[in-house]
């Protein structure tokens, strides 16, 4: 019969106390990351599994399976599979629960009890009344990507304002002064909308440049191609056109660009495009290729990952009303034509 191991054997083996192996495993108390990792390989090794069993902890990802938010998920694929890795290093397990808008609240509760979901993430959500009723069931949410409850929620965002702000201040070193701004309303991006409009606005006073209010374009239907392009033509058939046009995000930003196409205009030979959320992969040949702010979801899942370790792990309460928001990355995909030589005016 094999010797059964104890907290002793363990803590001879990594040179710590029986006391310090007894707090990783269950993850209580101030214990390096180092260690807890180091004490967990060990425990395996030797075979040690009650301590471990013990300290299994769940975060439940609500992910929706809706067709019109299917094409989320190239875009957060990265964020998902960095917040996995990083609560499985903390010995904390991520679970992906599947919604839809006709499962019932009680039924989703009911699945997350069976998990044991000790807190719950998600992603671009916009039901209020569902937050507010797991919330009150005791389940701490961390909201990712909507700003909307960033004020009521542990919460990790892109910071939109700076990063419209930085993308209009691109196409203005590069030489552009006249820039156009280009949204679209959708109940989903809202706060992201008025926080990039703000951006984007406060880049060009800052430059002491104006936006005209006839620069400002929102489309309620940017999937329709003839009201696209009769709005772009309204735009762009002016004296005083713009040179560069900032779009809300990338799937509005591949429609102007395909319309532009369409009534015979270059990009960037004719006029500049920059958008935001970088959400396409640019990699694929067939995909236009646009000049953006990506949001940096790997470090959105890293971080996340890291107030949930504090949440669940060291039960730091502060961490309840916390937000974090992430700066955006330029990516320079040649959208953007350079203006400040003499010769290159429009």
């Amino acid at each position: 019969m094999a010797k059964k191991v104890r907290l002793q054997d363990i803590a001879a083996e990594v040179g710590v106390s029986p006391t310090t192996v007894s707090q990783a495993l269950s993850r209580k108390g101030r214990v390096s990351n180092e260690t807890i990792e180091m004490v967990q390989k060990t425990a395996e090794r030797l075979g040690y599994t009650r301590g471990l069993e013990s300290s299994v902890k769940t975060v439940g990802l609500l992910f929706s399976i809706e067709q019109n938010w299917a094409y989320l998920w190239v875009f957060i694929q990265v964020f998902i599979e960095k917040l996995g890795k990083a609560l499985n290093s903390f010995g904390i397990n991520l679970v992906i629960v599947p919604i839809h808008s006709e499962k019932p609240e009680q039924d989703l509760l009911r699945q997350l009890k069976a998990i044991g979901a000790k807190a719950l993430v998600t992603l671009h959500l916009e039901d209020e009344h569902l937050l507010e009723f797991l919330s009150e069931n005791g389940i701490p949410i961390l909201v990712v990507m909507n700003n909307k409850y960033q004020d009521r929620y542990l919460s990790v965002c892109n910071d939109d304002f700076q990063g419209a702000y930085d993308a209009v201040k691109y196409l203005i070193d590069y030489g552009h002064a006249r820039i156009a701004y280009l949204g679209t309303e959708h109940p989903a991006t809202v706060g992201m909308g008025n926080d990039r409009f703000i951006g984007a606005r406060k880049a060009l006073e800052d430059a002491g440049l104006e936006l005209p209010d006839e620069f400002v374009l929102y489309f309620e239907n940017y999937y329709d191609i003839h009201t696209l392009e009769k709005g772009l033509h309204k735009l762009l058939d002016r004296d005083d056109r713009p040179t560069g046009l900032y779009c809300l995000h990338d799937y509005l930003a591949e429609k102007v660009y395909a319309a532009l196409m369409r009534l015979g205009y270059s990009v960037p030979g004719d006029i500049s495009i920059i958008t935001a959320g970088d959400s396409f992969d640019y990699s694929q040949f067939e995909v236009l290729q646009i000049t953006t702010m990506r949001s940096q979801t790997d470090q959105m899942g890293t971080v996340a990952a890291d107030m949930l370790n504090r949440l669940i792990n060291y039960h730091d309460s502060s961490q309840i009303n916390i937000g974090i928001k992430i700066r955006q990355q330029l990516m320079d995909r040649g959208s953007c034509r350079d203006l400040r030589d003499a010769g290159a005016s429009l």
